[in-house]
């Protein structure tokens, strides 16, 4: 006596795999978007922070050495930064430009600006940051920080 075979074939459907790839894709579109809004918010806070530690550098210069417009420079304060005299910074991803606008020699009324753009492949993202602070303002010590490419202040 001879055996029936049964067909018992067992796997997944084309639409079932179609649909499966359908929903993977959907998702990695999802994270996708997510991730590279994550990467320029952590570009951003590296930006603020240079520009922060720059910043406190400028300030205590103009504060050490009222009127001296030529030692309180932003090219003058790179090397306590860590950046390069060119105004790169060490992994070569910023650049840094700006100093003191202004110093009053007699009343060390000051007014500073600094500049930090992304360079290379970090252009892409159009992260450019600018701070200015003016002690003359009213109140005094008005501080301004924008970001391009962004409608939010820092």
């Amino acid at each position: 006596m001879q055996k029936v075979k049964k067909n018992n074939q067992a796997g997944f459907t084309l639409i079932e795999r179609l649909v499966t790839v359908l929903i993977l894709g959907i998702l990695a579109a999802m994270a996708a978007t997510g991730y590279i809004g994550y990467v320029k918010d952590a570009k951003t806070a590296e930006a603020k922070s240079l520009l922060g530690s720059l910043w406190t550098s400028l300030q205590a210069c103009a504060q050490l050495k009222p009127g001296d417009t030529t030692s309180c420079t932003t090219t003058s304060q790179f090397g306590r930064i860590g950046v390069s005299t060119g105004g790169v910074t060490p992994d070569g991803r910023w650049t840094v430009t700006g100093g003191i606008a202004s110093i009053d020699a007699t009343t060390n009324v000051y007014s500073l600006s600094a500049n930090l753009k992304a360079v290379g492949a970090e252009d892409a993202a159009n992260i450019e940051v600018e701070m200015g602070y003016d002690n003359a303002k009213s109140p005094p010590g008005s501080f301004t920080c924008k970001i391009s490419g962004t409608t939010t202040a820092c």
